[in-house]
């Protein structure tokens, strides 16, 4: 579902089965997770303060697996909770349930698949059903204006930023912001051009991030991100950008050498345009 196609921004929020939506959530959960396992290991390297020293709480997952087996459980895990769907519904379901067991090499189980669920929904809380980069993409290109070829194009950007861990260092609204913004720079390469005018403008006001500390490094490491990888085949998000229902977009070359953060933030502070 994820390779087969996109839902165009014409509401807020993508609907409850859309593959984008999910692959998002999904990648949000786990960044969750890497986040608290790299928290419980800066935790551990620090000096006792004193004998009272509080216990370092551990991660999500169970400690008695090898890192690769702990990594696919958890993996599992976040994308089973990002279905939104229950517990029952999905662990009941005899043929997944036979298919992840098979896809894993005997390692998800039933149990196993259905502790892990429990795990990292507990460990998760609130931040299940915090908006994603994907709901802020959709949010910012309804206000700054899109065609289907920017929104492919915008769509590629941000999980190329997703799949190299920028989640990690910056907020979604930053990454999607930026990515909305790179989306603009490809129109001599063939895309339409959105229709709405002063969209530098509508941007800042809408996303609400820092534009010399947040937006402008973001867009400029993106934009050298997608100029790293843009012509290497064998990346799975290239080769399903590549498709026609994508428009191809992943075949489209950088159009200019990245700016300097400075001059990017000048171009985006420029709002006759």
């Amino acid at each position: 579902q994820v390779h087969a196609g996109l839902q165009l921004p014409l509401s807020p929020a993508g609907s409850p089965d859309d593959p984008q939506d999910l692959l998002f959530r999904a990648f949000a959960h786990i960044d969750a997770c890497l986040a608290a396992e790299h928290r419980h290991l800066q935790r551990l390297q620090e000096p006792p303060v004193g004998a009272a020293s509080a216990p370092s709480t551990p991660p999500p997952w169970p400690r008695r697996l090898r890192v690769g087996e702990q990594l696919q459980l958890t993996g599992m895990a976040c994308t089973l909770a990002a279905s939104r769907l229950s517990e029952d519904e999905v662990l009941d379901d005899e043929e997944l349930v036979g298919w992840l067991e098979t896809v894993t090499d005997g390692l998800c189980t039933r149990e196993k698949a259905r502790q892990s669920w429990r795990e990292v929904t507990a460990a998760l809380g609130y931040r299940a059903r915090q908006p994603t980069v994907y709901t802020f993409l959709r949010r910012f290109l309804r206000w700054t204006g899109w065609t289907h070829e920017s929104f492919s194009f915008a769509n590629y950007i941000v999980e190329l930023a997703i799949v190299h861990c920028f989640g990690l260092e910056f907020r979604p609204q930053v990454i999607a912001a930026a990515a909305a913004a790179l989306s603009r720079q490809y129109l001599s390469q063939g895309a339409q051009k959105p229709p709405t005018t002063t969209w530098k403008k509508r941007l800042l006001r809408c996303a609400h991030v820092d534009l010399h500390r947040e937006l402008a490094p973001c867009a400029v490491a993106l934009a050298r991100l997608h100029g790293a990888l843009h012509r290497q085949p064998n990346m799975f998000v290239n080769r399903k950008y590549a498709l026609a229902r994508f428009h191809s977009v992943a075949g489209l070359a950088p159009a200019l050498a990245p700016p300097d953060v400075a001059a990017y933030a000048r171009y985006l502070q420029d709002a006759s345009t």
